[in-house]
C-alpha cells in the first residue's frame, strides 16, 4: 500500500512546527522586549552669589555643547533615551567668573512605574558662580589755578590702562566705572595738550599728563583724583598783553574871521538949562 506524496513545502513547515514544540519543551525563553525610550527633563541654573542670573553660560551633555543660559540664567531642554543609561550634564566657564562648585553632574536616566503610567525623574545642574572681575568707580576733577582760563581744564582725555574712557567736563570734571580683575594695578592718566611755544594762546600745563596708580582691591571701592593744574610758562615768554588805546576824538574849532565892531557914538553930554 503506497502512501500518499508530501510536497516539500508541507514537509518543512512540518519539520518547524516541530522544532518550535521541541524548544518549548526544553524550556528556552522568548527574547525580552527592547527597553522603551522615554523623555527625561533637564535643568540648568546658573547664578552669582547675590542670587541673580548669569546669561550666556554654556551648556553640555555628555562633552556636547548644546546651548546658553537665559537671562534668568537658566536652560531647561528634554532627552530621550532609554532608562539606566549614564548620562553627564555640565555648565562651562564664561569670562569674569568662576564655578565654586556644582557645575558638573552624573547621573543615571531613572524612571519608575506608577499606577498613572511610567514616570521619569528630572535631573537639575545648579552652580554658584562667583566673578573674577571688579567695579573700581574713579571720579576725576581737574582745577585751573588762578592765572589760567578753567576752559584750559575742560576736554581733557582721562586714559586707564593706555585707553581714553572718558572726558572731563566744562567744569574740569568727569567719573566712569572700569572692571578689572582683583588685585590688578591701573594707571589712570589726564592727557593734556602738547605745549608750543609757537602757539597762540597756549597753556605750558603742570604737572604735565599726570599718572596715577590704583590697586584694585577686592571688592568694589570709589577712588578720587583732585589735580590742579597751573601754566608754566617763562614769563619771558608769555606774550604781553596789549595796551588798550582809545582814540579820541579831537574836535577842531573852526575859526571865523570876524568883523571888527564898530563902536557907537556915545550921545554927549549936554546942559540942560530949566
Amino acid at each position: 500500500m503506497m502512501l500518499p506524496s508530501i510536497t516539500k513545502r508541507a514537509l518543512f513547515g512540518a519539520l518547524c512546527f516541530t522544532t518550535l514544540l521541541s524548544a518549548f519543551a526544553c524550556g528556552d525563553k522568548a527574547p525580552p522586549a527592547a527597553p522603551p525610550i522615554l523623555d527625561f527633563p533637564l535643568t540648568f541654573v546658573a547664578k552669582d552669589t547675590e542670587g541673580d542670573g548669569i546669561a550666556k553660560v554654556p551648556v553640555l551633555i555628555d562633552g556636547s555643547p548644546v546651548g546658553f543660559t537665559d537671562r534668568e540664567g537658566m536652560f531647561k531642554a528634554v532627552i530621550s533615551d532609554i532608562p539606566g543609561k549614564e548620562i553627564m550634564l555640565a555648565l562651562g566657564s564664561i569670562k569674569g567668573y568662576e564655578h565654586s562648585g556644582g557645575a558638573v553632574v552624573k547621573d543615571k536616566l531613572t524612571a519608575s512605574r506608577t499606577p498613572e503610567g511610567i514616570k521619569t525623574f528630572p535631573i537639575k545642574v545648579e552652580s554658584e558662580m562667583l566673578s573674577t572681575e571688579v567695579e573700581t568707580l574713579i571720579w576725576v576733577s581737574a582745577k585751573c589755578a588762578p592765572g589760567l582760563d578753567q576752559k584750559a581744564c575742560r576736554d581733557l582725555e582721562v586714559q586707564v590702562n593706555g585707553d581714553v574712557v572718558a572726558s572731563t567736563d566744562p567744569s574740569g570734571r568727569a567719573h566712569f566705572t572700569y572692571t578689572s580683575p582683583p588685585g590688578e594695578t591701573l594707571s589712570v592718566k589726564i592727557n593734556t595738550p602738547t605745549y608750543s611755544s609757537d602757539q597762540e594762546g597756549g597753556f605750558n600745563y603742570f604737572p604735565p599728563k599726570p599718572e596715577y596708580k590704583i590697586e584694585v582691591g577686592s571688592s568694589s571701592e570709589v577712588h578720587v583724583i583732585d589735580e590742579t593744574f597751573s601754566d608754566a610758562t617763562p614769563a619771558a615768554q608769555k606774550p604781553k598783553p596789549r595796551r588798550k588805546t582809545s582814540r579820541r576824538r579831537i574836535k577842531r574849532r573852526r575859526t571865523k574871521r570876524r568883523r571888527p565892531r564898530r563902536r557907537k557914538p556915545r550921545p554927549s553930554q549936554g546942559i540942560s538949562i530949566f
